[in-house]
């Protein structure tokens, strides 16, 4: 005859599964001891017996295990191994505490840090903003200079515009005034001659007719060639009347290949040149492009009437120099 469930006190049937207690053999149906079939299926395939919950509490009764006090470990622990346990709990305690304090005297010099930190910031940007201030006063001012200057360029090409145009203006009167004026070079000064003789001397050679009252001016006049020369020339300088006579001479010592100091029974034997007299600016500019010359820059340099006129080469074509600009050109 079946027995009695100990839970419900119900007969167990054949369809129902039940679990026998292996201490106390109590029949106890599957769906009372809140096991699963998976539970059962477990116990069976590790051949374990199940013991219910009445007779495991009698176990742990018995053992004096089911409290913290009466548990057979601790009633066993030597004192020495106690105080032991005491101690370094006592030691782990003291260690967090340390620990603790360290961790607070290490967030209180953080936060030291960062407040340092955050005034040094601060006037780093206070900073900042002073030099971006001065910075943009520092632009406006370099914008104002730029435009003033801009402007002062502006004026200074017109200003030397003007006064490129008054010193063409200035030597065109000063060579204008020189119209009458002839240079003679190639003579040696004598005390005791006076220079109208020497020039008419040369007058006569040349077959220029020139009586001392044609003379307006006569004198020497001290030169050198160059900066460095060590020796000082001496030019005679001639101003006729009549400015026909400035070119009769001309014309006749360009005639005449070859007119020395001996054809006018002077001492030594130095080929005589006659120029025309030229402008202070007329001169500077004739002294740069017989530099050209040199050079090798231009083939021809000559003047006619106070004028600078080149030529680069052979059959080309005559160039009017009237300021630098016409020699920076060539």
């Amino acid at each position: 005859m079946p027995e009695n469930c100990v839970v419900c006190d119900k007969p167990s049937k054949r369809t129902q599964k039940i679990l026998t207690c292996g201490s106390c053999s109590a029949v106890h149906h599957l769906h009372c001891t809140n096991l699963s079939e998976a539970d059962l299926q477990t116990l069976e395939d590790l051949g374990k017996s199940w013991i219910c919950l009445t007779c495991t509490s009698d176990n742990r009764s018995k053992r004096r295990d089911d409290t913290p006090v009466g548990s057979p470990l601790l009633a066993r622990r030597p004192k020495a191994l106690m105080e032991s346990s005491d101690g370094m709990l006592k030691e782990l305690l003291q260690r967090v505490t340390d620990l603790q304090d360290g961790q607070r005297e290490f967030e209180r010099s953080i936060k030291a840090e960062l407040s340092s930190i955050n005034r040094t910031m601060s006037q780093w940007q206070r900073t900042i903003e002073e030099h971006t201030k001065s910075i943009a006063f520092l632009n406006e001012t370099i914008n104002s200079v730029n435009t003033k200057t801009d402007s002062i360029v502006e004026e200074t090409k017109a200003l030397q515009k003007r006064i490129n145009y008054l010193e063409l203006r200035l030597s065109a009167t000063e060579q204008n005034s020189l119209r009458n004026v002839m240079d003679i070079h190639g003579i040696s000064q004598k005390r005791d001659e006076k220079p109208e003789t020497i020039v008419c001397q040369m007058a006569s050679v040349l077959g220029v007719s020139l009586t001392p009252s044609d003379i307006d001016y006569c004198y020497w006049v001290s030169v050198r060639s160059n900066k460095n020369a060590p020796s000082v020339q001496h030019l005679l300088k001639v101003r006729f009347l009549r400015h026909n006579l400035v070119c009769e001479f001309l014309a006749a010592r360009r005639a005449r290949k070859n007119l020395s100091a001996k054809d006018l029974g002077c001492d030594g034997n130095r080929t005589i040149y006659i120029d025309e007299a030229l402008s202070t600016f007329n001169r500077r500019l004739y002294s740069a492009a017989r530099e050209l010359k040199k050079q090798g820059k231009l083939k021809y340099l000559w003047i006619r009437n106070g004028s600078i006129f080149v030529r680069k080469e052979d059959g080309g074509r005559r160039i009017t120099i009237r300021c630098e600009a016409d020699l920076e050109t060539l």
